[in-house]
């Protein structure tokens, strides 16, 4: 009889979950969808020289965005938690996120800016071009500071609704600008549609915040240190991640050539889609798994999402593997030849998924071990393939990707059951002393 009930349970459980999953995802396909229309035809539409500039600077923009965080955005999630309710409170904590998030922009960006500068003359950049993106990426990077502080008071109100809304006006005004200069088109036009789109962006979430939090409100000195806290403990943490979120393209643009950048981006583009995925993870599966308290539950829905995500990540190469020149037609005739190469691509975007989901489990019930050892072995064994490897071809940096992003994994796993067995010994020590 308890198993049934269980069992029904069970069931109900998932129903709901899968309920909630799919009307958040619904919005999300659209969105997703609209932006990866949008990415193929800016590929079809650029040359691979103008495309290489294009990927160059958006990796970039992503590298920046990810290091001036380093745990800012987590950090106002846990003290949000608390003081979300209060007006005054979640303006302290706005404002001190702020606070860090200057300085930490101000350090990324004179660190990084040279080298971006640097790969992208490499690639081909002109003079001309240099100086324009290099001022389209810094004031994308202003607007996705503010809009990504703000957006956390958003998800802290569960204004999940607005935050769908911000993401697909932000992809529509980049499809309108770039439907507008369609016949002048090239590298500098895709990145002003971007930047555009992100302007307006932090417009919205700035009004729609600005009721519910005390604007004049200044940084509170005990969450200026809680923050700082957090970003030591998760700073080496981030840095490896954001290396290794973009290895690939880094790879291909030291060792190879333009044309070869131009490829990695294009067949980045096919897998975009699985963005909706980790959109609703983020969104809405990291936020239940994180309120579970039963050590036994834990395990069982940790095992079942890695097995579901494992599953669907199979399922997707295998039809990639099964219908490769479909995909690729989708790229344009300058990319009908990377069959192989696309295949590679579709492994290492699902592996990559996949650790990001190990990732953020691991983060959600702040399972954390002491970084070394996984730096240590990951760059270690990038180090041998660096020396063995030819990286200068596609084909060569996806696999060191690969690699890399297997060990990954494996560290990740290690993480998640060490985590698992404190929390089980925590557990059974309050029943006992109960």
């Amino acid at each position: 009889m308890d198993q049934q009930a269980n069992r029904t349970r069970e069931r109900r459980h998932w129903a709901k979950w899968f309920v909630i999953a799919s009307r958040f995802a619904s919005i999300q396909v659209f969105t997703q969808g609209l932006g990866f229309v949008v990415g193929i035809f800016i590929i079809r539409k650029l040359t691979k020289p103008e495309y290489a500039v294009y990927t160059l600077a958006n990796t970039m923009l992503a590298s920046i965005l990810i290091l001036a965080d380093s745990g800012i955005s987590s950090a106002m999630t846990s003290i949000g938690g608390r003081v979300w309710q209060d007006a005054k409170a979640l303006g302290q904590l706005v404002a001190s996120a702020m606070q860090w998030r200057r300085y930490l922009a101000i350090t990324t960006l004179f660190l990084v800016t040279p080298v971006m500068v640097w790969l992208l003359a490499r690639n081909g950049a002109t003079p001309v071009q240099l100086f324009i993106i290099t001022i389209l990426v810094l004031i994308g990077c202003a607007f996705e500071f503010l809009t990504r502080i703000y957006a956390v008071v958003l998800r802290l109100r569960s204004e999940r609704g607005k935050l769908q809304v911000n993401a697909a006006i932000g992809v529509l005004v980049r499809g309108v600008l770039l439907l507008a200069l369609w016949m002048r088109l090239n590298a500098v036009a895709a990145l002003l549609g971007a930047v555009a789109g992100c302007g307006l962006q932090f417009i919205l979430v700035w009004r729609w915040t600005r009721d519910v939090r005390d604007t004049s409100a200044h940084a509170d000195p005990v969450m200026v240190s809680e923050i700082g806290g957090i970003i030591k403990k998760q700073a080496p943490n981030i840095l490896f991640y954001c290396i290794q979120a973009q290895v690939t393209v880094w790879i291909i643009s030291v060792f190879g050539h333009s044309s070869g950048v131009a490829e990695v981006g294009a067949l980045g583009r096919l897998v975009a889609i699985l963005a909706v995925v980790n959109t609703t993870l983020n969104e809405v599966i990291f936020p239940a798994f994180a309120r579970i308290q039963n050590p036994g539950l834990v395990r069982t829905r940790y095992t079942e999402l890695l097995a579901l995500y494992a599953v669907g990540s199979a399922a997707f190469v295998i039809l990639f593997a099964q219908f490769p020149r479909a995909f690729l037609w989708l790229l344009g005739p300058k990319y009908m030849s990377l069959e192989r190469e696309g295949m590679l691509m579709a492994i290492n975007v699902t592996m990559t998924a996949f650790a990001g989901l190990v990732w953020g489990l691991n983060t959600t019930r702040a399972w954390i071990l002491y970084p070394w050892p996984q730096i240590v072995l990951v760059f270690g064994a990038q180090l041998v393939m660096v020396r063995t490897m030819n990286l200068s071809t596609v084909h060569g940096a996806l696999i060191f990707s690969i690699i890399s992003t297997f060990i990954g994994i494996l560290w990740g796993c290690i993480v998640s059951c060490d985590g698992m067995l404190k929390e089980a010994r925590k557990h059974k020590a309050m029943a006992v002393a109960a």
